[in-house]
């Protein structure tokens, strides 16, 4: 039910974009068992801690031991074949009603991912 009577009134809104606006589910875990199997992780373990979290800080922590990767190189072909991946994206309901309702300029995605 919509209570009409009491608007929200703010000078602007910031949205999660994960889990608020979209559902990237498949596409974070895809990327993230692909990249536990080129390690020869446990993906389980790795996924059990990467939602929330910048990809850089969960790829240097768990390469940490691995002196001879180049993980500069490796952050960045990760985030550019995660970000580039779309498939399984889906809006959540009732987002893009949400966004089209406010106005423009007044609202910006917050988020810990990539730009």
């Amino acid at each position: 039910m919509t209570d009409t009577t009491n608007p929200l009134r703010a000078a602007g809104f910031l949205f999660d974009l994960d889990g608020v606006l979209v559902d990237s589910t498949a596409v974070v875990e895809r990327h993230w068992r692909r990249l536990a199997a080129s390690l020869g992780l446990d993906a389980d373990r790795l996924l059990a801690g990467v939602h929330g979290r910048r990809s850089s800080d969960t790829i240097r922590s768990v390469t940490a031991h691995l002196p001879r990767l180049d993980v500069d190189a490796l952050v960045a072909d990760f985030e550019r074949d995660e970000a580039s991946d779309l498939d399984g994206v889906v809006a959540l309901p009732g987002a893009a009603a949400t966004l089209a309702r406010l106005p423009a300029g007044r609202w910006a995605v917050v988020t810990s991912g990539t730009a």
